[in-house]
């Protein structure tokens, strides 16, 4: 967890692998609301299949104080596997 002044950043992952962090989540993700419905849809419904999958690194901005908890974004990164052919290579070595 990275933290700035109140403001936290923790991964999803590591929410996850706590007891009752999934339900905490779920808990989390039924009060976000978002202007994008696609924005809003991958964090309810694909966020944590995407962390189990390790497809994607989810990460949560919370705001913590006075024992108050508020998110105030999630950001995402996707895991992408980049394949090349052997022939578009260079042959010379360096």
């Amino acid at each position: 967890m990275q933290t700035r002044n109140n403001v936290h950043t923790i991964r999803l992952f590591d929410l996850l692998a706590i007891d009752g962090g999934e339900h905490f989540f779920e808990s989390i993700a039924n009060s976000f609301m978002s202007k994008n419905a696609d924005v809003e849809q991958f964090f309810r419904k694909k966020a944590v299949q995407a962390t189990k999958l390790n497809t994607a690194a989810t990460y949560l901005v919370i705001s913590y104080e006075n024992k108050k908890f508020d998110l105030l974004g999630y950001f995402t990164l996707a895991t992408k596997m980049l394949t090349l052919k052997q022939d578009s290579l260079s042959k010379n070595r360096m």
